[in-house]
């Protein structure tokens, strides 16, 4: 759960739903220099027999009234085409089924009619979440090899376009590097906001952008400041009551519930409370060492619901955050444990907690402004 911005994570607890990542396939057409699948790319594809044991687990947990939100994941999910089209075949006429795709944007056009199809089936409950950092040119961190940037920028902004001129609900999501932050988020920002300006759903359009949650050195302040000001006097220029932006118009502690009524399963039917778990400890990580469960155990929906993970990562157990009055965070687990289950419940490290409650402040003060509009 990546990690990708986990916005969809951070009420996991509190309501009824089961979350669930399907990991179709280990393959990515891109190579994105932040990624933290990296070395891991490899030609895997989840098998049949898995994906129908998954259909099947997940048609007697919507029969018995629970809630269930399918996220496609990969590598690049769109490779996939064929097992998400049979998830929502099976799953798309439950009222309690709802589908997140991730993508990096490159296939969205080629699959047109088949992602029209799915809007037809299942409408608002399903939805597309597209990578894009909306960078100045030779500062993108998304790379897909033999291709220019401004090739891939414009292909990937024009799925964006075709989305928008559909009743398709998307997002877009940019991972952010330390120096990203202290040198690059306001403009990062403008170029957002000149695209949003030229779509008809502009108003719903949000930029979602996730710290790297594996960085531990400590963000500079005086920098990252410089681009929070900026940002705060652009809106108050314009006295911006909707900026797009999710920090400032929709914050909040994404308290990572990986494994609490959330997990993954992997190719091979493996579960594991998130992806940090499958591809977070290197090319020599055994995967098996931090997955609790099969899809293929008869047991498996009682082990999801009652594993340790759940007992123990329920946020208000750890006495760090539980005490923290930020109003942004997007706190990683995995990252922290290391594999150790046992230390499941870790919080960021010091440097990520710090800067999370600096950005706070300008939330704070942008909120306070907004109220004396």
């Amino acid at each position: 759960m990546e990690q990708e911005m986990c916005t969809e994570h951070v009420s996991r607890v509190e309501n009824n739903d089961i979350f669930v990542d399907l990991n179709l396939g280990t393959a990515c057409n891109f190579r994105c220099e932040y990624c933290f699948e990296q070395g891991c790319y490899t030609s895997e594809v989840m098998r049949p027999e898995v994906l129908d044991r998954f259909l099947g687990l997940a048609k007697t947990v919507l029969d018995s009234g629970v809630g269930i939100s399918v996220c496609f994941w990969g590598g690049e999910p769109m490779l996939y085409m064929d097992a998400i089209k049979k998830t929502i075949d099976a799953l798309g006429n439950y009222d309690l089924a709802r589908f997140m795709l991730y993508t990096n944007g490159w296939f969205v056009r080629q699959n047109e009619r088949t992602l029209d199809e799915f809007v037809v089936k299942c409408g608002g409950r399903f939805a597309l979440q597209i990578s894009h950092d909306f960078m100045p040119m030779g500062f993108n961190h998304r790379v897909l090899p033999g291709k220019k940037q401004d090739e891939v920028d414009e292909h990937v902004l024009d799925a964006f376009r075709w989305c928008d001129a559909r009743e398709i609900n998307f997002t877009a999501k940019s991972t952010a590097t330390m120096d990203d932050l202290e040198r690059r988020l306001f403009e990062q920002y403008k170029t957002f906001e000149a695209f949003r300006d030229t779509l008809r759903h502009r108003d719903n359009f949000l930029l979602a952008i996730t710290p790297d949650t594996s960085n531990t050195k400590p963000v500079d302040e005086n920098l990252l400041g410089e681009q929070l000001r900026s940002l705060l006097v652009h809106f108050a220029k314009s006295k911006k009551q909707n900026t797009g932006f999710v920090w400032f118009d929709n914050p909040g502690k994404v308290l990572c519930s990986g494994g609490a009524r959330s997990f993954i399963v992997d190719v091979d039917g493996t579960v594991y409370p998130c992806h940090r778990c499958v591809y977070g400890w290197g090319e020599n990580h055994d995967r098996m060492n931090t997955g609790y469960t099969s899809v293929f155990d008869d047991n498996v929906l009682y082990k999801i619901e009652h594993n340790v993970i759940v007992r123990n990562n329920l946020c208000d157990a750890n006495a760090q955050c539980a005490a923290c009055d930020t109003l942004l965070c997007f706190r990683c687990n995995a990252h922290n444990c290391g594999g150790d289950l046992m230390r499941w419940n870790a919080s960021n490290h010091q440097a990520q907690c710090n800067m999370f409650k600096f950005i706070s402040k300008y939330i704070s003060a942008y909120q306070q402004m907004r109220k004396e509009w």
